[in-house]
C-alpha cells in the first residue's frame, strides 16, 4: 500500500467524521439556493446586520468599512462609529468632522458630525462622531429621506446613504457608548 493511498483514506475518514459530527450537533455547513449538484459548493456570504452597539450598519465602499448609526430617540442625538470591514473593530481617522447631506423642506442641508474620540483611539484620531440635530433627526425618520454620509478614510472618499429603521423593538437606542461624549 502506498503512503499516498493511506493518506487519502485517512483524509476521507477525517472529513466524513467531521461532517457527520457537525450535522449531529446542528452545525451543518451553510448552503445557498445557488448551490447546484453538479457545480462547486457556494458558501453563504455572512454580512453583519448590526454593529457592536446594536446600531444599524452603513456599508462604506464595497464593504471596505462600515459605519454604525446609533440614534438617541430622546435627545435627538446621532452617533456614528467607524468600523472595519467585519464591523467589529474601530477605525479611527484624522478628520475635523463627518458630513451628512440631506434635504429638509425642499432645501439642501449639510450638518457636520463632530469627533468624539474614544479611549481606544490614538491621540488626534477619532472613531466616533456625533451631533444633536433636530433637523437631521427628522430627516432620518422620514421614509423618503435622502440623507448621505460623506467622509474620507485615508485618501479615499466614501459617500453612503443613511437608512434608519423605524422598528425599535429589536434593539435599544442608547444615548452613547461607554466612554464617549458627544460634543454639541
Amino acid at each position: 500500500m502506498s503512503r499516498f493511498f493511506v493518506f487519502m483514506v485517512v483524509l476521507s475518514y477525517l472529513t466524513f467524521t467531521s461532517s457527520a459530527n457537525a450535522q449531529q450537533k446542528g452545525n451543518a455547513p451553510l448552503k445557498t439556493n445557488q448551490q447546484k449538484k453538479s457545480g462547486p459548493a457556494v458558501v453563504a456570504h455572512l454580512h453583519p446586520t448590526h454593529g457592536p452597539h446594536e446600531g444599524e450598519l452603513i456599508e462604506l465602499g464595497n464593504e471596505e468599512y462600515h459605519a454604525e448609526l446609533i440614534v438617541d430617540e430622546v435627545k435627538k442625538q446621532m452617533t456614528i462609529y467607524l468600523l472595519d470591514k467585519e464591523a467589529k473593530s474601530y477605525i479611527a481617522i484624522d478628520a475635523p468632522s463627518l458630513s451628512v447631506n440631506f434635504h429638509a423642506k425642499g432645501k439642501p442641508v449639510q450638518v457636520k458630525m463632530k469627533p468624539s474620540p474614544q479611549e481606544v483611539d490614538q491621540k488626534g484620531l477619532s472613531s466616533c462622531f456625533g451631533i444633536v440635530s433636530p433637523e437631521l433627526f427628522s430627516a432620518l425618520h422620514d421614509s423618503k429621506s435622502d440623507a448621505k454620509l460623506s467622509l474620507k478614510i485615508g485618501k479615499k472618499a466614501y459617500v453612503a446613504k443613511i437608512v434608519h429603521s423605524h422598528d425599535h423593538s429589536g434593539h435599544a437606542h442608547s444615548s452613547q457608548a461607554p466612554g464617549s461624549t458627544i460634543k454639541k
